[in-house]
């Protein structure tokens, strides 16, 4: 970079501070007027009517309830729906057009609608009860006026002529709207007004414009799609109906002629899944939007409600909200699928073989605003006529004409957790929101991305600080997700990872090649690597890929060019229809588009030479889950302050985040009693071979260790359990200047399993920063790039080993670049589970492409316990019928969402409604009981808790909580806790206090509550049941030592036993309980651990 190129970067950067781009004020500037409530109404409907509420006005009829409205103002008209239960869908018309202005036809039982319409006009809104037994549902609608546009914001697309790569790092950092059309001497990027064209000029760049007025031209490429459907239907357009239509050969499968709008992405979901029984089935993921919207999908497979081991081809749209033909390719491969089931060999042997999940739409929201806003008064008589306001032969816009081009979400600031409808749309909050896209947590805070958020790459509060992220990460968590395709637009590319040239290429790069040419070569587009485009983070698929192994692309839809030849963002539907039947008009060569395309990647997903499997056998019934943790890192993180220029300047970065990664996906073991379990490979790639820069070749700094005192295995003592871990304490100081912390650990024999967890004191707690749990007799490595000066405890866990065992860190300076093949592999572990009793784990390591034959995965005695159902000896007083049947819940969890939110996790066994209570356990040190703080009632899905009591008379301050699930079924109540501690306003979770009842010998294991003593010395109190007559020893530890032990004789099936312990005279602290039953030769244990305050 020249000195002149600097200076300019920098006057332009305190410009934009002084115009109020910083990011405190961005984030206060947000305009979060509430709109006016023109009705509520309570909507009773006697009868369920299985017939579409959005495609037309309905009659006073059986099924649906009808009310009128005036709308107050031209703006943005917003309705709700919910009820209790069921499958209830929302509706409203202009009642003079028939025109239907917005809607939701969702798969449950809660709707929410927003659309722009103008002042005066009479609206008709319809609910439709669709099935289930809730005769009543909530109707709301609102009205907020929204601002006329003018010409001062108007988006234009330009070019900007460049001289290198570093110049795209500078226009990103200056927040300019860049697109993913970029080549070696230009970048395009969208300008609104000419405030970002002077904005331009004085960072030292110039502007060509491409599309002078981007609004303008959507207008007339609508009027081209309404006459190409009015010439291949034969018919006037219509717009709302939600229909599967009979494709022409031309078109798409669907026979689509125009875009869709959210209603009819919902609408036509719910149609697939009522049409195609067995084939197709529902997803609603777990997180609602900040406007209260679900994310709704599908399923496709043969016999798709099987719970078997078939692996996931995954397809996402809309991302950003402006893309509008990444949603319809998306939706058109599911109607690929159905129409041909049954017809073409090729698509019933994909359907065979593998699980194909559409979500068309992932930022609901933004899509919303974005396709809804209108843009043409002159031309479209629904709206009151609005003065002109100097835009000459312009659109004369009713609302701001950059909604039509909004890119991100509608989190307006850090603390939005909810939004009213057509907020979102008013002008001032264009320029806020998240970029979903830059949000996902590997590599986020890097570059390609801003912290300001006034810019539209921002990248928001944190690693999956958004729903949106948050719903595609718990999906991808919880599969075996062996392809993905998230579709964009626009510039004919098919990407892979990494995003970020410094990461060097990873393990699977010749494999991943072959595919993206393969696919570009049926499409006409470019195949490469993601940051051959320029550098980009928190993507994705660099997260999904680089967590779980399974290969992820981006497809960039549409020419490399304006809106008039094909290319922009959502161009004339023609090119949609043409991208999908044949790809790029503008390269030669190619054949099939991206139908074609996507075959490919359907068919490697299907593909176990590109995967792994697990093989073996198990009592037919029971359940299997694969699971990892593993820490995941981001970028070094650059501080928002820096952020308005790049890094050539000199400026420091922040140092690289750590965040857990759960991975864990369940099949049900079928009649034959054997399973094959197509998995991605145990070993992340960026494990497997990765460039660390700058790293000496010998260690500055390095010490020995060993173990000190003998430890025993936590698969015979128990996880966790005091005995089975030892902590290392060492630091890294400013001398070491470290570039790359190493720890490695070995066995003393060969069989040796012991596992590392690494750990850095942060004001007084240990946080951890990395992990390490290989299979057995391989080396334990972790790595830790530029590692913060400060103490650290390396914590060598026992997790089968009886030789012992030593090990090394060491602390090495920058050096040269340095490639560390794989010297170990990282191990899942597979657990066998009937009900909650877990009848076997072990560990289990595979490569890409090679099968793990596991035998007989429960034990050799499986099915004696299984065949023998409650009939063991149990009597738990739940009933005595099949053990699994007593299981409501697949799994719960709890995870930190935010700086003060919480997701409240959930999956069902059964479909029964589900409640959560919060409670809070103390105050301060005094322990005050089951105080319940907030509640969640009959609920079937996920939710996000803001942190905030929502029961009267009740506050949410620092101290011990715990979150409890509970769903009853069949006359059963399955109840799980999980324990939580707020301190500094941040919530925690801590290790449980409470093991949900299960099958096995000990029935039943609990401390009442998760915190004990205190100002009032409250005695912490244990209790337990047993399946048969059994010996119970009960042992409490603090910190390896112990504290108490009763040996209980003689404990009698069917009855609850509790033990106390007084908390006058035990320090405070974290204390751990131990409960053995034994029952001749069978044995079961139960850790729990409480807090003494």
């Amino acid at each position: 970079m020249t000195a002149s190129l600097s200076r300019r970067l920098r006057t332009a950067a305190v410009g934009a501070l002084a115009a109020g781009a910083a990011l405190a004020p961005a984030a206060q500037a947000a305009d979060l007027t509430a709109p006016a409530t023109v009705l509520r109404s309570t909507l009773t409907v006697e009868q369920p009517v299985a017939r579409s509420c959005v495609a037309a006005p309905l009659d006073q009829r059986v099924g649906v309830v009808r009310r009128e409205v005036t709308m107050p103002v031209s703006g943005v008209l917003g309705v709700t729906l919910k009820a209790a239960s069921g499958d209830w869908d929302v509706a409203a018309f202009d009642q003079a057009t028939g025109r239907l202005i917005t809607g939701g036809a969702g798969f449950g039982a809660s709707e929410v609608g927003a659309g722009f319409v103008g002042q005066g006009r009479t609206v008709v809104v319809q609910g439709c009860r669709r099935r289930g037994t809730a005769r009543q549902a909530e109707l709301t609608v609102s009205a907020l006026g929204i601002p006329t546009g003018t010409a001062a914001s108007r988006p234009s697309l330009v070019e900007i002529p460049i001289t290198g790569r570093e110049q795209i790092s500078q226009l990103a950092a200056l927040g300019f709207d860049l697109t993913e059309h970029a080549t070696a001497d230009h970048v395009q990027a969208v300008l609104y007004g000419d405030a970002d064209l002077e904005r331009l000029r004085r960072a030292g760049f110039r502007a060509e414009v491409v599309v002078q007025d981007l609004v303008r031209q959507l207008a007339a490429t609508r009027t081209q799609d309404r006459l190409a459907t009015a010439r291949l239907r034969g018919r006037t357009a219509r717009t709302g109906g939600a229909t599967l239509r009979q494709a022409p050969a031309e078109s798409l499968p669907s026979g689509r002629t125009e875009y869709r709008r959210l209603v009819d992405y919902d609408a036509e979901l719910k149609q697939l899944v009522e049409r195609y029984p067995g084939l197709v089935r529902p997803i609603t993921l777990p997180f609602k939007t900040v406007e209260g919207r679900e994310v709704h999908g599908v399923e496709i497979a043969k016999n798709v409600g099987a719970s078997d081991g078939r692996p996931t081809f995954m397809q996402m749209g809309v991302h950003h909200a402006r893309e509008w033909p990444s949603g319809e390719h998306a939706m058109e491969w599911a109607y690929e699928l159905v129409t041909k089931a049954g017809k073409d060999a090729k698509v019933d042997d994909l359907l065979a073989r593998v699980r194909t999940v559409v979500i068309p739409v992932v930022n609901v929201d933004g899509f919303n605003v974005s396709r809804e806003a209108p843009t043409d008064l002159q031309n479209d008589p629904q709206y009151a006529q609005v003065p002109d306001t100097g835009l000459n032969q312009t659109a004369v816009y009713l609302v701001d004409p950059a909604l039509n081009y909004k890119r991100r979400n509608c989190r307006l600031t850090e603390g939005t957790t909810s939004l009213p409808q057509g907020v979102c749309a008013l002008p001032v909050n264009r320029t806020l929101g998240v970029d979903p896209n830059r949000n996902y947590g590997v590599l986020w805070g890097g570059g390609g991305a801003s912290a300001l958020p006034v810019y539209d790459t921002f990248r928001g509060y944190g690693p999956f600080s958004e729903n949106e992220t948050q719903n595609i990460r718990a999906f991808i968590s919880q599969r075996q997700v062996t392809t993905l395709i998230t579709n964009h637009t626009f510039s004919n590319l098919v990407l892979r990872p990494p995003g970020v040239r410094s990461q060097g290429n990873p393990v699977d790069e010749p494999a991943m090649k072959k595919l993206g040419d393969r696919m570009a070569s049926r499409n006409g587009y470019s195949s490469g690597p993601s940051y051959g485009l320029y550098d980009t983070t928190g993507s994705t698929e660099d997260w999904s890929y680089s967590t779980t192994g399974g290969y992820g692309y981006t497809f960039e839809i549409g020419e490399d060019a304006g809106e008039k030849e094909g290319g922009g963002f959502h161009p004339a539907f023609a090119n949609v229809i043409r991208h999908w039947n044949s790809g790029s008009k503008v390269t030669t060569g190619h054949s099939g588009g991206n139908r074609l395309a996507y075959y490919d990647a359907a068919t490697t997903a299907a593909d176990r030479a590109e995967h792994s499997l697990l093989t073996g056998r198990a009592p037919a019934g029971v359940t299997l889950r694969l699971r990892k943790e593993v820490v995941s890192e981001t970028s070094p993180v650059r501080p928002a302050e820096l952020d308005l220029v790049d890094t050539p300047l000199g400026m420091v970065e922040g140092p690289v985040q750590t965040f857990p990664d759960v991975l864990e996906s369940t099949i049900d073991v079928a009649k034959s009693g054997t399973f094959s379990w197509d998995v991605n490979p145990s070993t992340r790639p960026f494990v497997d071979q990765r460039v660390f820069p700058g790293v000496a070749d010998q260690a500055a700094r390095s010490e020995a260790i060993a173990e000190k005192g003998s430890t025993q295995p936590n698969q015979v003592a128990g996880a966790g359990a005091d005995g089975t871990f030892e902590d290392v304490p060492f630091d890294v100081t400013d001398a070491d200047a470290a570039a790359l912390l190493r720890i490695t650990v070995d066995g003393a024999l060969p069989v040796d399993d012991y596992d590392l967890t690494l750990f850095r004191k942060v004001g007084g707690e240990l946080k951890e920063v990395g992990s390490s749990g290989g299979a057995p007799g391989a080396t334990e490595e972790i790595l830790l790039a530029t590692p913060p000066v400060g103490d650290y405890v390396l914590r060598v866990t026992n997790y089968l080993g009886f030789g012992g065992w030593s090990g090394r860190i060491e602390r090495f300076r920058q050096g040269q670049d340095t490639i560390r093949p794989r010297k170990a592999t990282e191990a899942y572990t597979i657990d066998c589970l009937k009900g909650d009793q877990v009848l076997a784990t072990r560990k289990v390591e595979v490569e890409r492409g090679r099968t793990a034959a596991l035998g007989a995965v429960c034990g050799a005695n499986a099915d004696e316990i299984v065949g023998g159902g409650s009939g063991s000896g149990s009597g738990s007083g739940s009933g005595s019928g099949s053990c699994a049947a007593t299981s409501g819940f697949r799994s719960v969890a709890v995870a930190p969402a935010s700086r003060t939110r919480i997701g409240l996790r959930f999956a069902r066994r059964v479909a029964a409604p589900v409640r959560i209570d919060v409670f809070r356990v103390s105050a301060g040190r005094r322990v005050v009981g089951n105080r319940r703080v907030a509640s969640f009632s009959g609920i079937s899905r996920s939710v996000t808790w803001n942190g905030r009591a929502n029961a009267r008379g009740r506050a949410v301050a620092d101290g011990v909580y715990y979150v409890r699930f509970t769903i009853r079924s069949r006359g059963r109540t399955d109840v799980r806790r999980v324990t939580l501690v707020r301190a500094g306003g941040r919530f925690a979770v801590r290790p449980a206090f409470h093991r949900p009842d299960s099958c096995g010998l000990l029935t039943t294991a609990k401390l009442e509550l998760p915190a004990f003593g205190g100002t009032g010395n409250r005695r912490l109190g244990i209790a337990y049941r047993v399946a048969r007559r059994s010996t119970v020893t009960v042992t409490v530890t603090r910190g390896g030592r112990r504290v108490a032990t009763k040996v209980l004789k003689g404990r009698a099936a069917r009855r609850t036993y509790r033990v106390t312990l007084a908390a006058r005279g035990l320090p405070r602290g974290r204390y751990t309980v131990r409960i053995t039953a034994a029952a001749g030769a069978r044995r079961a244990t139960a850790t729990l651990q409480a807090q003494r305050l």
